[in-house]
């Protein structure tokens, strides 16, 4: 899958700045928008769709949960791969309610390794 587009939703501006380079080191022209919450991210879902989506877990108000399950509710369906980002381990609960709505969960401890490597996997399967 060829990934030209991504959308971070994160509240962390330095997080924004990181996973930013890591997605540009990947493919340099493409275009990454931030949106620093849940309803910003809306705004860019309304004007822009997107193949990948970066989404941090915990976030201020309403976070990760509450976004990919209002995407769902909304009918917001043109989307490419959803990823998960968050500082600490998903319980098995959550992990369940998400896993058939989300392509990865990465933690951001080694995430940015991580996003790299599957990033890196994408674009190699789509050559």
């Amino acid at each position: 899958m060829e990934i030209n587009s991504a959308l971070v939703i994160d509240d962390n501006h330095g997080d924004r700045v990181l996973i930013e380079r890591v997605l540009k080191e990947q493919n340099p022209s493409m275009l990454v928008d931030h949106a620093s919450n849940y309803f910003s991210a809306f705004d860019f879902l309304k004007m822009q769709s997107y193949d990948l989506l970066i989404i941090d877990l915990n976030m201020p108000g309403r976070g990760g949960v509450d976004f990919i399950l209002d995407m769902e509710n909304e009918k917001i369906k043109d989307v490419g791969k959803k990823f998960i980002l968050t500082g600490a381990a998903i319980d098995e609960p959550l992990r369940e309610i998400l896993s058939d709505r989300v392509d990865r969960f990465i933690t951001k401890d080694n995430g940015m390794r991580s996003l790299a490597n599957v990033i890196h996997t994408l674009k190699r399967h789509s050559a």
